[in-house]
């Protein structure tokens, strides 16, 4: 991951996560994001409606911007089946949370960790400050 993308990503704890609905709408969800080198990580409860969507259809979109527009728009754009994780793995992403924020957030209890890994670089698709990752 190259240094232009991890700036962008340490500038921002939200994104979006774009998921189908059963009927094949489409599903748009703002939630807090985290991220080590291979992936990006979130926490959400069983009963949401992104969480249902993925239990059908894992196949997901993130995207995460930066608030600082001085230089244009900045923002990663992962594509990519997100995978539910066990509790040994969700443990692990519980400590990037805490890594970021110091604690885990009381919203967070009792939430599944959902993965998303950041795969392949598109450099034909990525220019200027928006990357696009394809798994």
């Amino acid at each position: 991951m190259n240094e232009a993308v991890r700036a962008i990503l340490d500038e921002s704890i939200l994104g979006t996560l774009a998921t189908v609905n059963e009927d094949g709408s489409a599903w748009a969800t703002p939630l807090h994001l985290f991220y080590d080198d291979e992936a990006l990580y979130w926490f959400s409860h069983a009963g949401t409606q992104h969480s249902q969507n993925i239990e059908i259809r894992s196949e997901v979109s993130v995207v995460i911007y930066s608030p600082d527009e001085s230089e244009g728009v900045k923002g990663v754009y992962v594509h990519g089946a997100a995978v539910k994780l066990d509790e040994a793995n969700t443990e692990e992403a519980k400590q990037l949370v805490v890594k970021r924020l110091g604690a885990i957030p009381a919203v967070f209890e009792g939430a599944m960790a959902y993965r998303l890994p950041f795969g392949q670089l598109d450099e034909a698709r990525s220019r200027g400050n928006c990357w696009y990752f394809y798994s």
